[in-house]
Order: structure tokens, then C-alpha cells, then sequence
């Protein structure tokens, strides 16, 4: 059974069940794996991730998270990047900036992968918890 938190777009939560539980713990999504682990998955459009940085959500939810066994963070959307390496999206916002960031959310043992947008998140959540069983 996926748990949904109450902050997603109703487009995701149909993918599961309501509950506080995945906003308690740091994430949007969560599901046990086969061996009655948790997993967790954070959904972030790529202006919502540089603006947890900027008030230090992101900080908060990596320490949430310490319970789960996986975390997966969702980047959700185009940065258009332009030949200088600034975020046509995020206004302030670098390419290096972004590699710093997410080198450092994968050293603290969240694996990052990205979407095109909410349809492919929902796909991309669905394969997620497939391939976790």
C-alpha cells in the first residue's frame, strides 16, 4: 500500500492512501518493501527544491528520513539551462549549484532521479514501488 501525504496534487494522490505518516517522516510518498522495510520517496518541481534549500526544508527533511530504509528524491520539471549554465526556471540558480546539491543529498543516502513533469512523476512513483517488491 503507497501512503500519500495531504500536500500532493490530487493527479498523485490517487496513485495511494492518505496519511500523516510521509510528511512525518520527511517524504511525500512511503510503502513498506518485502521484507517489511520502509521506503520514501520526496517529489520536488525543480522551483520547490531551490526554494527548500533557500529556507532549509530540504536540511529538515534528510533528517526527518533517518527511519527509512530508501529515499528516493522525484525532481520534477526542466531547468532550461542556457549556454552560461543558469536556470532559465530558477531565477539565481546555477548548474553547479545544482550538481553541489545533489551530490550532497546522494552522500546522505538519497538516491535522486528526475521527471518531466506530474503525469511522468505518477509513472515514475508506480515503477519505483514495482521495482522495490
Amino acid at each position: 500500500m503507497l501512503l500519500v501525504s495531504a500536500a500532493e496534487p490530487p493527479s498523485l494522490r490517487l496513485l495511494g492512501t492518505y496519511s500523516p505518516l510521509p510528511e512525518q517522516n520527511g517524504v511525500d510518498f512511503m510503502w513498506v518493501g518485502p521484507e517489511g522495510e520502509w521506503y520514501g520517496c520526496q517529489r520536488k518541481r525543480v522551483d520547490d527544491l531551490v526554494a527548500s534549500v533557500r529556507d532549509d526544508r530540504i536540511a529538515r527533511e534528510l533528517g526527518q528520513c533517518e527511519s527509512l530504509a530508501r529515499v528516493i528524491l522525484l525532481v520534477e520539471g526542466d531547468w532550461r539551462w542556457n549556454q552560461l549554465g543558469n536556470s532559465g526556471r530558477v531565477r539565481g540558480w546555477t548548474r553547479p549549484q545544482l550538481d553541489g546539491l545533489l551530490l550532497s543529498i546522494q552522500a546522505a543516502g538519497w538516491w535522486v532521479m528526475h521527471t518531466t513533469g506530474i503525469a511522468d512523476t505518477a509513472q515514475t512513483i508506480q515503477r519505483i514501488v514495482a521495482w522495490s517488491q
